[in-house]
Formats: C-alpha cells, sequence, structure tokens
C-alpha cells in the first residue's frame, strides 16, 4: 500500500505537468446572454484540464440550453495552455405573437388546438424554430379541418 502511494505522490505531479491545460476561455458573439451564463453552461475555465470530451460535453449542454441557433469553438495555442473561443450566434426573442390569417378562421380555434399539441409560445421568449415548424403545421391542420 505504501508503494502505491509512493508510485502516486511520485508520478502525479509529472502526469499533471504533462496534461494541457486551459489557459482562457473567451466568448464573442454574444448580444443578449451575459458571458457568465455561457460560462455556466459550458462548465470549463481557465485553469481546468484541456481535453475534447470536456468541450464536446460544454457545447452539448450549450445546445441544450434552446438558446443559441449556432455554436462554433476555435482553440489557439497559448504559451502556456489552450485558449478557447466561443463563437456564439444567439435566436432572438419573439416581441410579439400574431395569427393572422385571410381566411375567416377564429384565433381562438388556432389557439386551442395549438394548446391541446402542448406547444407553447410567448412574447419575449426564446424563439424556437422547431416550435413554429410546429405552429405552422397545427394552423395548417385547422385550415384543413375547416
Amino acid at each position: 500500500m505504501r508503494r502505491i502511494l509512493f508510485i502516486l505522490l511520485v508520478c502525479l505531479p509529472f502526469y499533471l505537468l504533462g496534461q494541457e491545460t486551459i489557459e482562457k476561455l473567451e466568448v464573442t458573439g454574444n448580444k443578449r446572454i451575459p458571458r457568465r451564463t455561457i460560462l455556466y453552461y459550458f462548465n470549463l475555465g481557465s485553469g481546468y484540464s484541456f481535453d475534447a470530451k470536456s468541450i464536446q460535453q460544454g457545447i452539448k449542454a450549450l445546445w441544450d440550453s434552446g438558446l443559441f441557433a449556432d455554436i462554433k469553438v476555435t482553440l489557439k495555442k497559448d504559451g502556456r495552455g489552450q485558449v478557447i473561443v466561443l463563437s456564439i450566434d444567439e435566436y432572438p426573442l419573439v416581441k410579439q405573437v400574431v395569427y393572422d390569417s385571410e381566411r375567416k378562421l377564429k384565433e381562438e380555434a388556432i389557439l386551442d388546438r395549438i394548446k391541446d399539441r402542448g406547444i407553447d409560445i410567448r412574447p419575449y421568449s426564446v424563439y424556437d424554430p422547431i416550435k413554429m415548424h410546429e405552429i405552422k403545421r397545427t394552423i395548417e391542420g385547422v385550415l384543413q379541418d375547416k
């Protein structure tokens, strides 16, 4: 047991020296979402060990937040470690929800069908293209029924 502990104590510092670290994490492209929020989702920062799996997990967490339309990661080598640059493109906010139909279709019928399908879109929520597509299909279904 002492031998294993001795080996760990002797070898661990050399192993850690061989590990690359994240020297700096830069965020570009954010307008509405604070840098701190992006770093929270990414879950890595200066001083952390640099490995591809952690970066992939960070990108997945950012993507799963539903706040971003595009995420690009660029790596730059610095003298002491890696610099990670996150270039993000935020989804816009929905300012107003208006159901405009040239046909005589009541807004209540549309809202009832949307509610039945569990789709929620409200003013000042984050734009979600998948939800928009579902709402479009729902409205087309209401029009076909009429």
